[in-house]
């Protein structure tokens, strides 16, 4: 009953987790229709510039725009900021007469949100930047919700084969008459092989494989994330640390190397053996479907850090 519990609670879970990723891949796919805009859509006037106030609350950061005409400040969010021309907004002078193309805004501390300014000083902000930098936000959420939606289906599939030793496999009924056939002779000869292969492997060389391997399995998450913290890209730092580690995941699968196979063991949860090697243990679609995935991760982070 317990397990039943579990596996109940672990696939509502998923459900959930898959269904606010889909809700959120749904809204930014409307939102970004909703940035279609053209000069038809918005209000036009021209008032009294006033001053303007930028906001630095951390992570975000935007402007408040004061005109004559209005008590309220308008917006230009922190999305649209990025298309203003500080330079010209900076030798606004109180007093000039601007042209301003705005919107309502869905924000309770401000009324109206700008979409295109021109004053004296030349165009503040143009509607054209103001719907690539808007559409562009949006393209970025709807990669990384389809790309956690992705990653809760994958992990939902694969931690249950992940929990189970590949060589527990269930057998046949040939398979098992010829197993207690050849048993005996296989457990000679196997004895005999791995005493002489592990001969050959000196402790230290063990131990080393072994301090490897946990570096490919866990060691690189670490470096990626001081990488980030360090160098303050988070995107980049993470794409090519995917693409890295999907690369040498499948090169080091492909050419037979020792800590790749300690690896997806401590990933099936089996000691890991550096002096015994079983390739044939390994489940195909972990040896390629495990890079694929890095690889895909990788591209997609490159592709948000390149629209950031």
């Amino acid at each position: 009953m317990k397990n039943k519990a579990v596996k109940i609670l672990a696939i509502s879970l998923v459900l959930l987790l898959f269904g606010v990723f889909v809700f959120l891949f749904v809204n930014c796919v409307i939102s970004y229709n909703g940035y279609d805009l053209d000069y038809d859509d918005l209000k036009y006037e021209q008032p009294t510039f006033k001053s303007y106030i930028n906001i630095d609350a951390g992570r975000s950061y935007w402007y408040e725009i004061y005109f004559e005409e209005y008590e309220k400040p308008f917006q230009i969010d922190s999305i649209s900021q990025k298309a203003v021309d500080k330079e010209s907004l900076k030798e606004m002078n109180p007093g000039d007469v601007v042209k301003v193309y705005y919107r309502d805004n869905s924000s309770k501390k401000y009324d109206f949100e700008i979409c295109e300014m021109q004053g004296g000083a030349g165009v503040i902000i143009s509607l054209s930047d103001y719907i690539k930098y808007n559409q562009n936000n949006q393209i970025l959420g709807m990669i990384l919700c389809a790309f956690f939606a992705f990653g809760v289906l994958f992990c939902a599939w694969t931690y249950p084969r992940s929990t189970k030793s590949p060589i527990t496999k269930k057998k046949s009924k040939k398979s098992k008459k010829k197993s207690k056939k050849t048993k005996k002779k296989y457990n000679q000869a196997s004895i005999q092989y791995h005493k002489q292969k592990s001969s050959t492997l000196p402790d230290k060389t063990n131990a080393g494989i072994i301090a490897l391997a946990y570096f490919h399995r866990y060691g690189w998450i670490a470096v990626m994330f001081a990488l980030t913290f360090i160098l303050r890209k988070v995107f980049y730092v993470w794409s090519i640390s995917m693409i890295v580690y999907a690369a040498w995941t499948f090169i080091g699968y492909k050419l037979r190397w020792r800590h790749i196979f300690c690896s997806y063991q401590n990933a099936y949860h089996i000691k890991m053996t550096p002096e015994r090697i079983d390739w044939d243990s390994i489940e195909k679609h972990d040896a390629y479907g495990v890079p694929l995935l890095f690889l895909v991760m990788g591209l997609v982070s490159l592709c948000a850090a390149i629209l950031t």
